[in-house]
């Protein structure tokens, strides 16, 4: 890419740098880049319990509004029944 190009005189510093990132890579070994793998994609497949949560708080939310809805209404209709 822009590595061949001799206009621009960035000289051997950015060579050292691309060498020493490009040594990094190999420096893990293939389990532990798996093990890395695995870990990020629990991480992201946990979110089920959130979403299960959620629902179960949205719905007990619209229970409760409902309950004190109607007590609010059923509690004031005939007092004098009583």
């Amino acid at each position: 890419m822009g590595k061949n190009n001799d206009s621009t005189n960035r000289g051997p510093v950015l060579d050292t740098y691309r060498k020493r990132i490009g040594k990094q890579d190999y420096k893990k070994s293939k389990s532990a880049v798996k093990d890395l793998k695995n870990a990020a994609q629990a991480r992201k497949s946990s979110t089920g319990l959130n979403d299960i949560l959620l629902v179960a708080v949205a719905f007990s939310v619209i229970l409760a509004s409902l309950y004190v809805m109607f007590y609010i209404l059923l509690a004031n209709d005939n007092p004098d029944n009583m």
